[in-house]
């Protein structure tokens, strides 16, 4: 979930020059918790059929609801590029949905994408994270810089 919340407010910041913080409302972080825990999720839903090797069109025809989701995971993959975004895990689901990637082998390779713990990666990575809009005090909220560091 955590690089998921990285990649939506990644998108945000980048394409649509939101406040990064917007991510950690409700909207953001709140549809995103539901979306990955709750059996009530449409798209969570989606994910577990096709995880069990249904195809999006079988599960697009039986579901009786929309799995927005499936389109908007084609949006962001054209907004990512155009704009050259990191969006792994969005563009691995894209793979998955529309290319006939193999899940199995999608999820190990984002799984072994970051040899680091993530924090430290972001770390790592003060100047871009200030640069793209946090302030100090989000920096010290979200514990990626410390006073002092």
């Amino acid at each position: 979930m955590t690089r998921g919340l990285a990649e939506i407010t990644r998108l945000g910041v980048n394409y649509f020059n939101a406040k990064p913080m917007t991510f950690s409302g409700l909207s953001g972080i709140g549809d995103l918790i539901v979306t990955c825990t709750s059996v009530n999720s449409r798209n969570w839903r989606a994910g577990k059929q096709i995880g069990e090797g249904k195809t999006l069109d079988y599960v697009l025809k039986n579901m009786g609801q929309v799995v927005e989701g499936a389109t908007t995971v084609k949006a962001v993959h054209e907004l990512s590029e155009e704009k050259h975004i990191d969006m792994p895990i969005s563009e691995a689901i894209y793979r998955v949905l529309y290319e006939n990637a193999d899940v199995a082998t999608e999820i190990k390779e984002m799984m072994g994408g970051m040899g680091i713990n993530s924090i430290e990666a972001l770390r790592g990575n003060r100047l871009m994270l200030r640069g793209i809009g946090l302030t100090q005090k989000e920096l010290d909220i979200l514990g990626i810089l410390h006073a002092g560091e």
